[in-house]
């Protein structure tokens, strides 16, 4: 359900037409797929059935499809103090998705490439905020 504040910024995002922060939702869009992918393995490895999966992730993408119209509507009456807040929520969001799922599991298989790997995302990242 980690997914639902990042959903609720996409909807803050388009409401007021950010145009400068598409970078931050194409991100988050690679973020939450490949997260969805590892969860479903990982489901299927704990002998979860197709069937529960699928119920599983219908259930979030529920959420989520309800969460970013609410952003969106939400922008429209607040001012920039508020909507700092659901910003800085989304953020923190995607800070504890990190440091939860994605180092633990990068330090568990301690591969040569993981290193460069980070760098050349916060690279490619940072390239696209640029030139988005």
């Amino acid at each position: 359900m980690d997914s639902i504040p990042k959903a609720l910024f996409i909807g803050v995002i388009v409401a007021l037409d950010l145009r400068g922060l598409l970078a931050a939702v194409i991100s988050l869009i690679i973020g939450n797929s490949t997260a969805s992918i590892e969860d479903a393995r990982r489901m299927s490895e704990e002998g979860k059935s197709r069937n529960q999966i699928l119920k599983r992730w219908t259930y979030v993408f529920i959420s989520v499809v309800v969460a970013g119209p609410i952003g969106y509507f939400l922008a429209r009456p607040l001012d920039n103090e508020y909507l700092s807040i659901i910003i800085g929520f989304a953020a923190g969001d995607v800070m504890a998705f990190i440091v939860e799922n994605l180092i633990p599991e990068a330090y568990k298989k301690n591969e040569w490439h993981i290193g460069i790997s980070a760098g050349l995302g916060f690279l490619v990242g940072i390239t696209i905020f640029h030139f988005l």
